[in-house]
């Protein structure tokens, strides 16, 4: 393991002590879970998830809290066996008498917390994962603050194909979960406008071999690539990318974004990329949430953390709607309609954010958004 990702899968395990800590006993508290994936490869973006829903709820506490009771954030990594995470997720369910569950957590894991919420009739409000299928079941204790796959691909679609009329598209995704039902979900759309179905490469999530990548891509002589996988993986192609000097026009979902260390290298390599936006950097909400973000953790936050934040405070805005019983709690989300730093917050009758994300470019290092940089 990385030195770097030792750090930060420490700080995570302390994070989970500290939280518990702060708020004294059981019956003076109202406590809100956040399962996050503290993966080598995900560490960073667990500690941002965790430092958004932190700073959300020390914001309601300061406000008084609820009912003369403090919110008390209780974090726990899914890192282990698979099963991990329904495993923690009956644990704060069962042992803690969670109020409510935040999922940071990619779509197989909240798949799992989905089932074990349902059973326990516990709410599920998914911050990270934005795969269609979790909410096709019509579990009324299922919400997801982030725009899903479908939602990201009609923008996508709209830009690249009914915008700027581009034809030759060529599809490159990890082989993850995540990564082919994005892809899936961006043809799909390209296929209900009868528009050519792009050609298509995969690569090793684990083990991206970039160089025999490139060989192919350059192969078709497609210059337009859609890329979808995670921050890592990513930013691994955008360096291997400009360390070759070759010329791609590159697009893709929040999904690629990653968190501190590699939110900044991300404004560095991608120069003139163009991708769904979380909103954030856009409004005056938003600008003032990286504003104090910064303050009280020293770097900028990026969707992971962001889209925690907004979730923590739609479940607290929730329960000081109509209390923290879980049936009310329910009921108070499906007519939620709140302004969140990535936007406006409502659900459809699934549980899905409704509202198609805005677009983002790079430029000169800093995001802009689309509809401002023509």
């Amino acid at each position: 393991m990385e030195e770097s990702a030792v750090r930060s899968t420490a700080n995570i395990e302390s994070f989970e002590n500290q939280t518990e800590s702060k708020h004294g006993s059981f019956d003076e508290t109202i406590n809100i879970g956040l399962l996050v994936t503290s993966q080598v490869s995900k560490c960073e973006m667990a500690l941002a998830a965790s430092h958004g829903a932190e700073l959300a709820l020390n914001q309601a506490n300061k406000a008084g809290g609820y009912d003369n009771r403090y919110f008390r954030l209780l974090v726990r990594s899914c890192d282990g066996p698979w099963g991990m995470a329904a495993k923690e997720a009956v644990s704060l369910i069962t042992d803690f008498n969670v109020k409510a569950i935040l999922a940071s957590l990619n779509g197989r894991n909240a798949h799992l917390i989905e089932q074990v919420t349902t059973k326990a009739k516990v709410v599920m409000l998914s911050t990270r994962a934005t795969d269609p299928t979790l909410s096709q079941a019509f579990v009324p204790w299922y919400f997801r603050c982030v725009p899903d796959d479908n939602l990201q691909a009609e923008a996508l679609v709209g830009e690249l194909v009914r915008k700027r009329e581009l034809r030759h598209l060529l599809v490159v995704s990890e082989n993850s979960y995540d990564g082919r039902l994005a892809a899936g979900s961006f043809v799909k759309k390209l296929k209900e406008l009868e528009v050519q179905v792009p050609e298509q490469l995969f690569y090793d999530q684990l083990k991206p071999e970039f160089n025999n990548l490139l060989v192919k891509i350059k192969k078709t002589g497609i210059q337009h690539i859609v890329l979808f996988g995670g921050p890592e993986n990513a930013l691994g192609f955008y360096k291997k990318i400009n360390e070759t000097g070759e010329q791609f026009n590159i697009y893709g979902t929040f999904a690629a974004i990653g968190e501190n260390n590699a939110l900044r290298e991300f404004w560095k390599y991608t120069e003139n990329m163009v991708f769904t936006s979380s909103g954030f950097w856009f409004t005056d909400k938003g600008r003032k949430f990286q504003e104090v973000f910064q303050e009280t953790y020293g770097y900028l936050p990026g969707p992971a953390a962001a889209y925690a934040f907004d979730g923590m405070n739609l479940l607290i805005e929730a329960i000081r709607k109509g209390g923290p019983e879980h049936e009310i709690m329910v009921h108070s989300l499906a007519e939620m309609n709140y302004e969140g730093v990535t936007g406006i917050l409502q659900f459809d009758d699934k549980g899905t954010r409704r509202g198609k994300p805005g677009l983002m470019v790079t430029k000169h290092g800093i995001p802009v958004s689309v509809s401002k940089s023509n």
